[in-house]
């Protein structure tokens, strides 16, 4: 359940090779934590969640 009433959503960051980079889109979620966004929503921008693996997809989430 969402509690917070602003999300924002978060790009996934890829290489030019169009892997995963996983260490950039964590950091940017990680600068939002640093301005105080409370509620973020990842694959969400552009639909990328239908082009990345479950292990992709996995390693972002339990970071």
């Amino acid at each position: 359940m969402l509690k917070e009433q602003v999300h924002i959503a978060v790009p996934t960051a890829f290489f030019e090779d169009e892997s995963l980079d996983l260490e950039g889109t964590i950091n940017h979620i990680r600068n939002l934590d640093g301005q105080r966004v409370k509620s973020v929503l990842e694959f969400s921008t552009t639909g990328e969640q239908h082009s990345l693996s479950s292990k992709e997809k996995h390693s972002l989430r339990s970071c």
